[in-house]
């Protein structure tokens, strides 16, 4: 099954068929406006993908694509802060969430890495690049999408799931006791550890007043896992992203936030090329109350995930809502100043082109004067010599011969 919000290829990938899907119309591959809203994207995505499943249609290369296709899309339009630049651009740049920052699209493009196809050497390869600090993208494995697709047809996620003890009934009725799903309690730490490209799953119940409160999602690794923190949609589809960071040198993390006021995603990795502000930007997710399916994946080149994750109220406290607000308010000043700053840079820089173009016209324009100011002086400096010395011999010769008459 294919990840919307990543484009799986072959190893080391190729671009041509990224590039032909980034240039159609989502809103016209998912048949809707425009102006549709979220549920007439989900509806409508819903239905398509059941039509096109790879499952239903097995051998059908056109389903398949197909399928890549509204999958593509509907990662697209169903986060508010990709369909904003989608609207906005005309075209997706294949980032999650911000989560890639300017260094990894200038090295990678929409190239994306399926470490379950790369071998050892690769690994290692892909491992000893990162510790320069240089982001890779990877996919994430067939056998997660699959596992929370078949989670969400079991009906975890429709059941009045909210306390262990509904959980655990609900999965004994359900015959469904083999599903490794833990059910999450906000504040509560659910430590684990991963193999390479395996995954962990959790059901989270969110109530209206959590909405209305906001929350986050925090994802931490104390030896500084590579991890995927996704939430899914009701039909198993991948619908928010988050990939881990560095965040200093003991820890990663990947933290989602849900809130009632803005909240942006700033990379904090080594960004090799651009400014930092690169990969600011706006978060703006938004959660409904109800059951929600959790995955964090393990993306380590080599050794196993460890990680801690924690579903984490927010704070209501006005004075810390204001801070974060007023700091990312500076910050996006700051970008856009950047932005204008980089147009008049680029500007000059052409400006600067054209004059260096002439100046090296004109220099060799000068040379070549020059150079024809310095022959035309020694020519004719050489005939004014030439000219003094036939001059100068026709003199002595006229007097050699009036002194040789005198003689006579």
């Amino acid at each position: 099954m294919e990840f919307p919000c990543e484009d799986q290829q072959e190893q080391f990938g190729s671009k041509e068929n990224d590039e032909t899907l980034s240039k159609k119309n989502y809103y016209t591959v998912l048949g809707v406006e425009n102006n549709a809203t979220e549920k007439q994207i989900r509806s409508r995505y819903r239905k398509l993908a059941l039509k096109f499943h790879p499952d239903r249609n097995r051998g059908s290369e056109e389903a398949a694509e197909m399928f890549k296709e509204i999958s593509k899309a509907y990662a697209v339009l169903s986060d508010p802060g990709r369909r904003q630049k989608y609207d906005l651009l005309g075209v997706d740049d294949g980032m999650e969430d911000a989560d890639l920052d300017y260094s990894l699209s200038v090295f990678w493009g929409n190239i994306r890495f399926d470490m379950g196809r790369l071998g050892v050497g690769h690994r290692v390869l892909g491992a000893m690049i990162e510790r320069l600090g240089i982001e890779i993208p990877t996919t994430v494995s067939d056998e997660t999408f699959t596992k929370a697709r078949e989670l969400c047809e079991s009906g975890i996620l429709t059941s009045n799931n909210q306390s262990q003890e509904l959980f655990e009934e609900w999965c004994v009725v359900g015959n469904t006791s083999e599903l490794d799903v833990q059910l999450m309690k906000f504040g509560e730490d659910y430590p684990d550890i991963l193999g390479r490209q395996q995954s962990a799953f959790f059901q989270l119940y969110v109530s209206e007043e959590m909405v209305e409160r906001g929350f986050f999602l925090q994802c931490v690794s104390i030896n500084k896992s590579r991890l995927k923190l996704i939430v899914f949609d009701d039909s198993g589809a991948p619908r928010f992203q988050e990939n881990s960071q560095i965040i200093n040198e003991h820890y990663s993390g990947a933290y989602m936030y849900f809130t009632p006021f803005r909240t942006t995603s700033l990379r904090a990795t080594t960004v090799l090329f651009g400014n930092t502000l690169d990969s600011f930007a706006p978060n703006q997710r938004k959660i409904e109350a109800g059951n929600h399916l959790i995955c964090v994946y393990g993306d380590n080149w080599l050794k196993r995930a460890k990680f801690v994750i924690t579903a984490v109220p927010a704070d209501s406290d006005d004075a810390i809502i204001n801070q974060i607000l007023s700091v990312d308010t500076s910050l996006q000043k700051y970008k856009e100043a950047e932005a204008v700053f980089e147009r008049q840079y680029e500007e000059a820089k052409r400006s600067l082109e054209f004059h260096r173009v002439a100046i090296r016209s004109l220099i060799e324009n000068r040379d070549k004067i020059y150079e024809n100011f310095k022959e035309s002086s020694i020519e004719k400096a050489h005939e004014k010599n030439s000219a003094q010395m036939h001059s100068d011999n026709q003199r002595h010769t006229t007097q050699d011969s009036a002194g040789g008459k005198l003689l006579l």
